[in-house]
C-alpha cells in the first residue's frame, strides 16, 4: 500500500447504520475501527453514521470525528442504510463513504467513492447462518455493492480469495486488513478469575468456547467430543460455552441433554469484555471448531489471555491462528477429542502454545489496522 500521506483533507464518511449492537461481532469491529482511525493523525474529517441509540457509543472521540445519528424504526424490516443516504443533504460533502460492517447503500449518495469491507460470504458458504430472505437480500446487494465499489477490503485473505473467486473482482482492487485484539495480551489477575468463575457459575476447570450457536460454530459436534470424553470417569472437566442465543441454540442444548451432560455443560449467554478476558483465562483451553469463518475473534482473544486454543483447520483459521494453536478437522469428533487430551495432559505443550500465543496477538495491532486504512481511503481519493 503506498504509504505518502495526502495532502488533501478528505471527508469520510463511515456507515455503521445497519448496526444495532455494540457488544459483540460487527459491533465489536465497528469500536475498533473507529479507534483505530482515532489514534490516526491523518488529518481527514469523519461523519460517523448509525442509529440514535448507537450514538453513544462513539462517544469520546477526536475532534475530526462527528456522529451523524439517525432516528430510524426499530423494526428490521430492510437494510436502513439503504434510504438513509437517499437524502442528498445526509452524505452531502463527502468524499468516501465507507460501509465497514454491511453492503453499501445501493441508492443515493450519486459520485461517492465507495469503500467496502467484507468480514465473510458465510450466506453462501453456510447457508443455515441466516433466514431466506436475508440470503436473498445478501445475493442481491452484494454483487452489486462489490461492483461499485472504489476499493473492496476484507478481514483475511481467505475471504480475499473468496471474494475474487466468486464474485470475479480484480485482485488489484482488494486489500487485507486485519482486525486487532481488544484485550490486554497479558495474564488476567487470579482474583477475577475466580469473580468471573462465580459469577457465571463456571466450573473449577473447563474447556470453553466463545461464540453465538449458529450452525457453522459447529457446537454439535463439540458436545460429541466432549461425549466422548467423560466416558473417562477420571475425566474431571466441564464444557462452557459462552455466547448469545443463535440459530442452533435449541440442537446444541438437545445435543447435551440427550448425551447425559446437561449438568456438565454450561450456557452462560452473553458475556461483557469487562469479564471475558477472566472467563478465557480460567479455561483450561479454547476449542474453536467452526466450519467457517471469515477471521474468528476468539481464537486470538484467548492466545492474550494466556488459554491454549485448538482450533479448526479449514477457512481462515489457520491463516489467523498460524502456528500457535493445535489445528483439527472440524468434523470429526474424535479428532477434537484426542487435541482435547493433548493439550490437557501435556504441560509442556500447553505452554508452547502460550509462549506462541502471545507471540500471534502482537502481530494485529491497532495503529496497523488504523495505517491501512488510512492508506485505502487516501489511495480511493487519488483513482
Amino acid at each position: 500500500m503506498n504509504a505518502k500521506r495526502s495532502e488533501r483533507r478528505l471527508k469520510i464518511g463511515l456507515d455503521f447504520v445497519n448496526l444495532r449492537e455494540p457488544g459483540e461481532g460487527l459491533g465489536r469491529f465497528a469500536g475498533q475501527l473507529v479507534q483505530a482511525l482515532d489514534g490516526q493523525a491523518s488529518g481527514h474529517e469523519f461523519v460517523i453514521y448509525a442509529r440514535e441509540e448507537m450514538a453513544e457509543y462513539f462517544a469520546g472521540l477526536a475532534g475530526n470525528f462527528r456522529v451523524a445519528s439517525l432516528r430510524l424504526p426499530r423494526r428490521r424490516i430492510l437494510p436502513w442504510n439503504q434510504i438513509s443516504f437517499l437524502r442528498r443533504k445526509t452524505a452531502e460533502g463527502l468524499d468516501i463513504l465507507h460501509s465497514p460492517v454491511s453492503t453499501s447503500p445501493l441508492l443515493g449518495g450519486r459520485g461517492l467513492k465507495r469503500i467496502l469491507t467484507v468480514h465473510d460470504l458465510a450466506f453462501l458458504f453456510s447457508p443455515g447462518t441466516a433466514p431466506r430472505w436475508s440470503r436473498a437480500w445478501w445475493n442481491f446487494s452484494w454483487p452489486r455493492s462489490l461492483r461499485g465499489a472504489a476499493h473492496v477490503v476484507t478481514v483475511s485473505e481467505q475471504t480475499r480469495q473468496d471474494v475474487i473467486a466468486r464474485y470475479a473482482i480484480p485482485r488489484e482492487k482488494t486489500s487485507v486488513i486485519y482486525p486487532y485484539v481488544s484485550f490486554k495480551n497479558a495474564d488476567v489477575p487470579i482474583k477475577l478469575v475466580q469473580a468471573a468463575r462465580e459469577l457465571f457459575g463456571l466450573p473449577e476447570r473447563y474447556i470453553l468456547h466463545v461464540g453465538a450457536p449458529h450452525k457453522r460454530k459447529n457446537l454439535v459436534t463439540l458436545i460429541r467430543a466432549f461425549a466422548l470424553l467423560k466416558k473417562d470417569p477420571s475425566f474431571d472437566h466441564g464444557l462452557v460455552l459462552v455466547g448469545p442465543r443463535g440459530w442452533d441454540d435449541a440442537a446444541v442444548r438437545r445435543e447435551a441433554v440427550g448425551a447425559g451432560l446437561a449438568d456438565d455443560v454450561v450456557f452462560t449467554g452473553f458475556v461483557g469484555d469487562e469479564s471475558l478476558p477472566a472467563v478465557y483465562a480460567g479455561a483450561s483451553a479454547l476449542v474453536f471448531p467452526s466450519l467457517y469463518e471469515g477471521f474468528g475473534y476468539p481464537p486470538l482473544e484467548a492466545m492474550a489471555c494466556g488459554t491454549p486454543v485448538i482450533a479448526s483447520n479449514v477457512s481462515s483459521l489457520p491463516e489467523v491462528a498460524g502456528p500457535a494453536a493445535v489445528l483439527i478437522p472440524p468434523e470429526d469428533a474424535e479428532a477434537i477429542a484426542g487435541a482435547i487430551v493433548r493439550v490437557l495432559n501435556s504441560p509442556g505443550l500447553a505452554d508452547e502454545l502460550r509462549l506462541a500465543g502471545r507471540k500471534r496477538v502482537q502481530q494485529f495491532s491497532r495503529e496497523r489496522m488504523g495505517r491501512e486504512y488510512i492508506d485505502v481511503y487516501e489511495k480511493a481519493a487519488r483513482s
